[in-house]
């Protein structure tokens, strides 16, 4: 068998299962009712419920644990953490882009360390076109970290520029606002997050009210 299918197969038990708890949750229903729902049971056999949720339980932490090993579950989870981090990225270059424009509009930064900027004499290129930027970054200028050097280009005619390397500096408060926006983007918008997330969600919820009922919280 392959590998896959026994990881889709995996993952699909482990949702249907959660699922049929979380319903039984939303529709106030008894062991005894989801039994007879499920399993077949008569209406009035003898059931004993602590017993009944403690297999229930037994069955959501196997298949967890089942689905939480699968590899296709693992190489999801590297996917969205890197898709995470893409989206942050993301959020980091835009607002460095903002910064730029606002330097070259303004002569000031926010994030930008622009004394190695402000050096370069501007006066130096008085022919550039004037619907040409004069300052400009290649590739991704965002980065993976809070704090990171790129290198910006002034451009001193339409064919040359000079390379200058400046710091960007984001806040920690909006470096770990990103961090949150960057992980709902990630597990909503991409498909890594509904592949990873979604079955964690509703498992933990089944989880969770399976142990309730277990215990009689």
């Amino acid at each position: 068998m392959d590998v896959e299918d026994t990881d889709d197969k995996v993952r699909r038990n482990f949702v249907a299962i959660s699922t049929v708890v979380l319903m039984s949750a939303w529709l106030q229903l008894k062991i005894d009712d989801l039994l007879e729902r499920v399993l077949g049971t008569k209406a009035g056999d003898p059931i004993d419920s602590q017993k009944a949720w403690a297999a229930v339980v037994v069955l959501l932490l196997y298949t967890m644990l089942r689905f939480r090993a699968a590899d296709s579950t693992q190489k999801q989870k590297h996917d969205l953490v890197r898709k995470i981090l893409e989206y942050r990225t993301q959020l980091g270059s835009a607002l460095f882009y903002r910064d730029l424009a606002r330097f070259e509009a303004t002569g000031r930064a926010k994030y930008l360390e622009t004394q190695a900027l402000s050096a370069v004499k501007l006066d130096k290129y008085p022919n550039l076109p004037p619907n040409l930027r004069r300052y400009s970054a290649n590739g991704n200028s965002g980065g993976y970290e809070r704090v990171h050097d790129i290198d910006i280009y002034v451009a001193s005619s339409p064919q040359t520029s000079t390379s200058v390397r400046v710091k960007l500096s984001i806040p920690r408060i909006t470096w770990a606002a990103y961090g949150f926006v960057a992980t709902v983007q990630g597990v909503l918008l991409s498909k890594p997050g509904l592949d990873f997330a979604y079955p964690w969600a509703i498992g933990t919820l089944a989880f969770g009210y399976a142990i309730k009922n277990l215990f009689g919280f």
